[in-house]
């Protein structure tokens, strides 16, 4: 089949423009309606981010960012920090803003240039234009590229570069055309720019094919290989001399040096970054990984389950009539679920497979895939020419079953992020158009764009709202730091009468009480009718306890005051006796942080002292002793989280407004 002289018309020229120009379209009205705050991965916003440094004329960023404001996926190498990912899709993200003034168009380009090469590939398989054009469709119309295509991740990309790279790859082997290869060598570094591993898997099953084709005619081949191999040198050499510099090697790539080595290739403990969560990836959850993402792909193929049936119908056709050529699709399709079974990263992508983004590290099997699903359709046009249309009819109507879950996934995440960014836009209006420096909720990740990718910064800090990661106790070296900006902190937490559907987030005002000593006047209601109540304090591991009741009633409050100092801890107020740390005491009145840096206001009501999990209400802020003009001072952060704890079988803390039970004014005093 690849000998034969192609042939068509203009009008199927026609079509795949119009493919093209609706793939153009769709990408960015996707993002714009589907993903207007990203689409749930937290890599997309690094892609725009590392735009916007290019922009700059910045491929790495200063240390000094690292503490407070250190982006999602970065790093430090020596006094910088590196980001994760290839250079050329932010280029030309950047190029597109720079040229548009939108980033958005580069998703279209992208959507549309990965048609073109759909169609120039299937071109030199299927030999007619009218054969590629509808391959070229089956590819567009899926939702795999839909959705993807209207993301800033560079997945339809480097699938529009690797697509493109198999169909010079064919016309320069069957031509023997030094300028074919020279493009095909060329665009093989592009991919080498963009995903790395993704170009050794692009070229292995080319390389393979033109062995077994072409090895009885070793000149010729090694005439392709040459001119390919001048093609790629300049964006290796590219790609080695941004290595050195931004990496420390040649042969260094970004994601390595931006998780610490935590991110590889194999087996073992792997993560995105040093203090992420991570897994333990072995073979036996690579095998998962790779049977639960090959099920839930014929999912996002236009037709489904059909169109996987179909396009198996046209491998097995197709291989009755061109083995080497049906041994080439295959290998194309099956290279990278297989190569990656080796990348730890492919056992996350389980659980968006069905209905997040899809197995998204295989979107390379839906070029030959639709080469496939044509020649499958191809014979059924031999066999009965009303089938084709019939089996286009079914194809829809399944895709439309099929797309609802897809799209409830992806309205929660637009709807979950719309609600967050206006609620923060809500609590900062209060700012009156004064600069703010805004602390992002605590996470096991600290890091900014994460899991709010959009909260995110400028790469030079230049924004009129600065958002920071909690450090704890050092976010008061920041806002001392920042002092002509009006410091916020973002808490999560349950309003007060609230039922626990969800936990919209407080934007509160932050400053810091610092003095000799420090005063929390607090009030403990007890709203349970529990008989004892306990009031307590945590500072770091250090806790004092005082029994406020052994009789308590619904409804009684308790006026106290615990004052703090460098190396002491004072109580007013009503109690029967300190527990200090009476064993039978012990778990009744434990903290809930076990940070050193944090402290921790309580009241705990239950049946009895040694009640082993009472009813808890706990005020938390971060605070530390430090050296001042006159001695050692007290500092504290008044922007406090608030938690309940359930006391019985349910045992669990929760971020809520605990006012009602514990309500705490702070008043710092000077010597």
């Amino acid at each position: 089949m690849g000998v034969k002289r192609a042939t068509g018309s203009g009008r199927w020229w026609v079509a795949v423009l119009v493919i093209a120009a609706v793939a153009f379209v769709f990408a960015i009205a996707i993002q714009r309606n589907i993903f207007p705050l990203y689409s749930g991965d937290h890599d997309e916003p690094v892609y725009v981010f590392q735009a916007q440094m290019l922009a700059d004329g910045d491929l790495t960023l200063p240390g000094s960012q690292n503490e407070f404001f250190r982006p999602w996926l970065s790093g430090p190498r020596g006094d910088r920090l590196v980001m994760a990912f290839q250079p050329l899709w932010p280029a030309v993200l950047m190029v597109a803003d720079k040229v548009t003034g939108s980033m958005l168009p580069a998703l279209g380009l992208a959507a549309a240039s990965a048609v073109f090469a759909t169609y120039f590939f299937a071109l030199e398989i299927l030999r007619k234009t009218s054969r590629a054009a509808i391959a070229a469709a089956l590819f567009a119309v899926s939702p795999f590229v839909l959705m993807l295509g209207g993301t800033y991740l560079n997945y339809v990309f480097a699938v529009a570069l690797g697509t493109a790279f198999y169909a010079l790859a064919l016309r320069a082997l069957r031509t023997t055309s030094r300028v074919v290869a020279l493009f095909t060598g060329g665009t093989w570094g592009a991919i080498v720019l963009t995903r790395p591993f993704d170009a050794l898997l692009y070229a292995l099953p080319i390389i393979g094919y033109a062995i077994a084709t072409r090895k009885r005619d070793g000149a010729k081949l090694a005439l392709v290989a040459r001119w390919a191999f001048c093609g790629t040198l300049p964006l290796l050499v590219v790609v080695v001399a941004s290595n050195i510099a931004i990496n420390g090697g040649p042969f260094t790539f970004s994601t390595t040096v931006s998780s610490g080595g935590a991110s590889a290739f194999g087996f073992g403990y792997r993560a995105l970054a040093p203090d992420a969560h991570g897994l333990d990836f072995t073979p036996g959850y690579s095998i998962t990984a790779l049977g639960s993402n090959l099920w839930a792909l014929p999912k996002w193929l236009f037709g489904t389950y059909l169109a996987m049936g179909l396009a198996i119908f046209g491998g097995f056709k197709l291989w009755r009539r061109d083995r080497s050529t049906t041994s080439l699709l295959l290998a194309m399709t099956f290279i990278f679920p297989i190569g990656y079974m080796a990348w730890w990263a492919s056992a996350m992508t389980i659980l968006g497979a069905a209905n997040g983004l899809g197995p998204h590290y295989y979107l390379p099997m839906m070029p030959p895939l639709a080469v496939l699903m044509t020649y499958g359709l191809l014979e059924l046009h031999t066999w009965r020419r009303v089938a084709v249309p019939i089996a286009l009819l079914a194809m829809f109507i399944v895709t439309l079953f099929a797309m609802p879950t897809k799209l409830d996934d992806k309205r929660f995440v637009a709807e979950t992020s719309k609600d967050y960014a206006r609620e923060v836009r809500r609590g900062l209006a209060q700012r009156g158009g004064q600069q703010a420096l805004v602390t992002l909720e605590g996470k096991r990740a600290p890091y900014v764009m994460n899991p709010r990718p959009f909260l995110t910064n400028s790469p030079d800090l230049s924004d009129d709202i600065l958002y920071a990661v909690d450090r704890g106790a050092r976010n008061i070296d920041l806002i001392d730091r920042y002092k002509e900006r009006r410091a916020y902190r973002l808490v999560s937490e349950l309003p007060m009468g609230a039922e626990f559907e969800r936990m919209p987030v407080q934007v509160r005002r932050q400053s810091v009480a610092r003095g000799t000593s420090i005063t929390f006047d607090t009030t403990v209601t007890n709203n349970n009718g529990s008989p004892v109540v306990i009031a307590y304090l945590c500072r770091g591991q250090k806790i004092d306890r005082q029994l406020l009741d052994m009789d308590s009633r619904k409804g009684e409050r308790y006026r106290l005051q615990w004052t703090l100092e460098p190396d002491a801890i004072t109580f007013e107020g009503p109690s029967e006796r300190p527990l200090g740390a009476e064993p039978s005491s012990t778990r009744h009145g434990r903290c809930g942080p076990a940070r050193s840096d944090t402290l921790a206001l309580g009241a705990s009501f239950g049946a009895a002292i040694a009640t082993p999990d009472p009813v808890r209400a706990e005020w938390r802020t971060y605070g530390r002793t430090s050296k001042g003009t006159s001695g050692e001072v007290v500092e504290i952060l008044t922007a406090p989280d608030q938690w309940i704890r359930f006391g019985g079988t349910i045992h669990s803390w929760l971020p809520a407004d605990v006012r009602n039970d514990l309500s705490v004014e702070v008043e710092d005093h000077q010597s």
